[in-house]
């Protein structure tokens, strides 16, 4: 990405509501399984992470602003 965008003199805007969602802070040895939950059940949250619905949330906030 770096290289295209210093050959054609673009710059790279980074926005805080575009980032990875933490499912946990915890250690999760079946984290696929409560990853696959999250999608079921939108509002679980693991301690230390975000909800599909409060990352979606997030994104929405953006692309309102954006629009």
């Amino acid at each position: 990405m770096i290289p295209t965008t210093e050959e054609k003199g673009l710059n790279i805007l980074v926005h805080q509501h575009l980032k990875e969602r933490i499912l946990s802070q915890e250690k999760l040895y079946n984290w696929m399984e409560y990853l696959k939950q999250s999608f079921k059940d939108v509002h679980q949250e693991l301690p230390g992470g975000e909800s599909s619905f409060e990352a979606t949330q997030r994104f929405l906030t953006l692309l309102m602003i954006s629009i």
